[in-house]
Formats: C-alpha cells, structure tokens, sequence
C-alpha cells in the first residue's frame, strides 16, 4: 500500500497520530490566544510546563467517549493550570478559558462549514480519513493562530468609530452563558453537521462571530475603564507628590537667605564643628526634597508599585518617619503576578513603618536593584529591639507587639512556599532589620 492510499483510506491509528499532533499544538494556540488578550506574562518554563501538562491531559481526555462530559473534563485541568501555575485570578482565568475555548469553537465551526457545505466533504470522511482529518486539523490550527490578530484589528475599529453599547450585563453571567452555548453548539455540530440544514448551520455560525464581536467589545471596553481608573488613581496620587514637593521647594526658597546668612556667619566666627553640624542638618532636609523627586511614575514605572509606595510614604511622613528610596531597576520588567508581590511588599512595608515609629531615628530605607537573574527589593527600618528571633517570626500568630497580630509575615511565608520564583533573606545588621525580596525571572 502507497503512500496516497494510507491517506486516503480509513487508518484509526495514523487518526490518533494527527489528532494527538493536532492537541499539542492546540495548547501553545490556546495560549497564544489569553497571552495576547490578557496580556498574560510569564516565564519560560512556566509556558513549556502549562503546554506540556494540558497537552497531556488532553491527549488522556481525548479516548474517553464522545460526550458533554468529556469536554468539561478538558476544561477543569485548565482552569487549575491558568490559576495555580500561571498565578491568574479568578477573573482572568475564567476569561482566558472562554477566549480560548470560543476562538477554537469558531474555527472549528468555520472549517467544518467550508469542508461540508462549500467542498462537499462527508463529516465521516473528515473524521476518519487521515488526508481530510489532516487538512480539517491544519487549517483550523491557522485559522486559530490568526484570530487574535484578526480581533486586534475589530479593537481598533470599535476604538474609531467609538460604538456605544451596554456595558449592564453582569461579565461573569455572560462568560457562563457564552461558554454553555458553545459547548452545545460544538457538540451538535460535531455528531449532527451532516444532517443540519444549511441554514440553520449559517445561522449558528454568524450568530456565534456576532456573539463573539459583542463579548469582545465588552470585554476590551472593561478594561479600558478599568486601566483609566487606574491611571487617574495614579495622577491623583503624583498630583499630590507634585504639590508636597512644590511647598518643600517654595519653603526652602523662602529661608534660603537665612539659610546663607547662618552659613556665613559660621564662615565669620571660622566654627567649622558648627557649620559641619548646621550643614548636616541642611543636607537632611535636602535628601527629603531629593526623594520626593524619585517618587514620580517615570522613575517606579510600576503602576501597582508606584502607587503602593506613594500611600505608604505619606503614611510614613504624617508618623515623622523618613523614608528614604535608591531605585536601579526598571520595575516594568517584572513578569510575575502583581497581585502578590504587591501583597509581600505591602506588608514589609506595613512592618517596617511600625517598627520605625517605635524607634529612635524613624528611618525606613528602600532599595530596588535588578541583575540578569532577578529583581531584588531590599526594606530596612531601624528599629527599638535588636533581638529578634528572624525565623519566628514567620511563624503563625508570632509577634514582638502586644496587640493582636502576628499573621503579616506568616501570609507572606505562605505565599512564598508556593512561588519557587520568589524569595525573602531576613536580617539584622546595625541596629537596622533588614527584609530581601527577590523576584527571580
């Protein structure tokens, strides 16, 4: 037997070839698709792991009996994935899993429609002739691999012409919705397309692509809202650095000629103890003007950082606790789940202020440096005990206060202890506790 009549003739095995070809690549497509309408970001390996174990799961899936069920046992494993490997929230994973799931739908469809109703190809020959599987399998796979650029363009158009649509509908309600009528959908149209008529099958698609185009739109128009609030949260907040900086500068405006007299007049008197002293205290004042400066969005290009930092600082200043920033690294380049660096460093940040107001110099100490394997955030605070215990204090319900507390550092060991990208060093050198948060790429 040829070539062309292996091909061309029933072969179950060559069919589960193709088909188990055909679901890995399905898995790097499906997340090719949330990656880019998500803005997904994450390293390498967990991209090959997510691929790999969905791939398998699938494959495993994939010689269970045709059925609804059998397609919600392919949904929950990447459910589990999106959000215990990829670190996405409730909400992104479940939109990562309708995108993917309707983009692979509407290709599926779309294809089948051509192969049945443009080309006169049987729906059995499709699924059991290995050249017909084949061309199905290819073309859907390109037909997936450019709908996300294919949505993109529909983005800018909907941004142009500025269509105004209801926004009322509950997203979760609709994602429910969606994904029921797309499982159905797919599942008639897989073991009936052969006996639907051509209408009903037209009607099924374009309402699907129209469904589509609406939950898009809804979708792209959310999170503009969402990324303008933001954004006016964050100018709300330099406005306010803007305006502390300002009086700092006119304050310091209006005493400079004293400031220059009181120089002088230790010049005069030749009391250089006296001006060493003076000129320290000046050089305080400066350094607090010098750290304002650095607490702009240019210099934390970190929206969730920058805007964590600021409400911290102002915190710290009403308690008379200076905080002092050195920022080396571009904080735009971390891709790990915002979410939980923002909880690590909020309740570093939460303790180091505590911790300073209790001592006598009121210091807190920030630094953010970066190499080619990680991004390191460095907190110390002075503070009034030396002796603490660093490793028990990461320990539930532990605490140096007398108040009910003692669970900050034991929510950050949790999350630490799940995230092999993450790390804290804890320490105490000159009076000053000192945390080391790294985030390893």
């Amino acid at each position: 037997m040829n070539l062309m009549q292996i091909l061309t003739n029933e072969n179950p095995i060559l069919i589960r070839i193709i088909t188990v070809i055909s679901t890995i690549v399905q898995a790097f497509l499906y997340y090719r698709i949330f990656s880019i309408f998500l803005k997904v970001k994450s390293t390498s390996k967990q991209k090959k792991l997510f691929i790999l174990i969905l791939s398998i799961c699938s494959i495993v899936v994939m010689f269970l009996p045709t059925s609804i069920l059998k397609d919600l046992l392919t949904i929950i494993p990447f459910l589990l994935l999106l959000h215990y490997l990829l670190n996405l929230n409730i909400k992104n994973t479940f939109l990562a899993v309708f995108l993917s799931y309707f983009c692979a739908i509407l290709s599926e469809s779309t294809i089948s429609f051509i192969l049945v109703f443009v080309l006169n190809i049987e729906l059995y020959c499709i699924l059991n002739i290995p050249i017909y599987n084949f061309m199905a399998q290819l073309f859907g796979s390109i037909l997936l691999y450019f709908i996300p650029v294919l949505v993109n363009k529909l983005k800018m158009c909907f941004l142009k012409i500025n269509v105004k649509m209801s926004l009322k509908v509950t997203l979760i309600i609709n994602f429910i919705l969606g994904i029921t009528t797309m499982v159905l959908e797919t599942y008639m149209l897989s073991t009936h397309i052969d006996k639907i008529p051509l209408l009903l099958t037209l009607a099924i698609i374009i309402s699907t692509f129209i469904y589509f185009i609406i939950a898009m739109y809804s979708l792209i128009r959310t999170n503009i809202l969402e990324k303008t609030e933001e954004d006016l949260e964050n100018e709300k907040i330099y406005n306010k650095t803007l305006t502390l900086l300002h009086d700092n500068i006119r304050g310091f405006k209006h005493d400079f000629n004293n400031i220059v007299q009181a120089i002088g007049g230790y010049v005069a008197l030749n009391d250089m103890n006296g001006l060493k002293d003076y000129y320290q205290h000046l050089l305080e004042e400066c350094k607090l003007t010098n750290n304002l400066n650095l607490l702009n969005p240019e210099a934390i290009n970190n929206p969730s950082i920058y805007s964590l930092l600021t409400n911290k600082y102002f915190v710290a200043t009403e308690k008379g606790i200076t905080m002092k920033f050195s920022i080396f690294s571009d904080l735009s380049k971390i891709n790990f789940n915002m979410y939980e660096i923002s909880r690590i460093m909020g309740i570093l940040l939460d303790n180091a202020i505590e911790a300073a107001e209790e001592s006598k110099d009121k210091i807190v100490d920030i630094e953010f440096k970066s190499d080619n394997q990680k991004q390191l955030f460095i907190i110390k605070n002075t503070c009034k005990d030396t002796n603490i215990s660093t490793t028990r204090i990461f320990e539930k319900g532990y605490s140096t206060k007398n108040r009910n507390s003692g669970f900050g550092l034991w929510n950050v060991h949790k999350i630490l202890s799940k995230n092999t990208n993450l790390d804290l060093y804890t320490s105490i050198e000159d009076n000053m506790f000192s945390q080391q948060f790294a985030v390893y790429y």
